[in-house]
């Protein structure tokens, strides 16, 4: 019984790790951070508010989304960004509220 329990906590930390890694770079935060801020985003918004080359963006954007974190919308000849789920949007809410909590 204890090692069934202990094998269904191991996979629930693989996949809290690999959340973790995406999030652990402060642009991909940034970009989430906007997102759930106004809910969605352009490829032009998002190249104005990060200061990185537009290619950089690109792969952040690739990776938050090959994630599941976000999706696109094409509207001409711009793209649109939001967060893809609401939990991705409590997750994100959840990390701010922890940040406010520890910098009392």
């Amino acid at each position: 019984m204890i090692t069934a329990a202990f094998a269904k906590l191991e996979t629930d930390a693989s996949e809290i790790a690999r959340i973790l890694r995406v999030f652990a770079n402060e642009l991909r935060m940034c970009i989430l951070c906007g997102l759930a801020a106004n809910k969605e985003l352009s490829n032009v918004a998002l190249a104005e508010a990060i200061p990185i080359s537009q290619s950089a963006l690109s792969q952040h954007l690739m990776k938050l989304r090959k994630n599941g974190f976000i999706v696109t919308r094409r509207s001409g000849h711009n793209s649109f960004y939001r967060l893809a789920t609401p939990r991705a949007a409590q997750l994100v809410i959840g990390l701010h509220t922890i940040l406010k909590m520890r910098n009392r």
